[in-house]
């Protein structure tokens, strides 16, 4: 098992460059497309596409700007979609992957699942057999007395 670079981990490697979005500014903002391409993380992978109604006045929670100067917006939650990163410089742009691998800080250390994987076989096992042990006992109580 391997740990994926996601939101999250963006998040915790930049969050001195990430700002809430204080003004509350929606979409329209930015740009008046309808449709827009959406990233797991600004310059990581295409999400997907996302039809936007400025209905409610709907804006991104949180704002990022990169090293080249385009701005990224944080959508935690939009009818059904989550943790989403729009570039409200250039929102219908689907090219703006980078192309360099991003990997987890090692400070993150993979679970190591054998030691549960073998004290859980062993309690499945222990308890089938209390069970089993349990009814045996029984059986010879019940038989024992309709012998009598």
């Amino acid at each position: 098992m391997q740990l994926c670079y996601d939101w999250i981990s963006f998040a915790e490697e930049y969050a001195d460059a990430i700002v809430p979005n204080a003004d509350h500014a929606s979409f329209s903002t930015w740009f008046s497309e309808d449709t827009v391409v959406t990233y797991s993380y600004p310059n990581g992978p295409v999400a997907y596409s996302l039809d936007l109604f400025d209905e409610n006045g709907a804006g991104p929670e949180l704002l990022y700007t990169d090293p080249e100067g385009k701005e990224w917006g944080f959508v935690g939650y939009y009818y059904g979609r989550r943790n989403l990163w729009i570039c409200l410089s250039n929102p219908t742009d689907d090219q703006l992957t980078s192309e360099q691998k991003r990997s987890v800080p090692t400070a993150y250390p993979l679970p190591q699942t054998k030691g549960y994987v073998v004290s859980s076989v062993f309690w499945v096992i222990g308890t089938v057999l209390a069970v089993v042990g349990t009814a045996a006992v029984l059986l010879s109580v019940i038989l024992k007395r309709r012998r009598k």
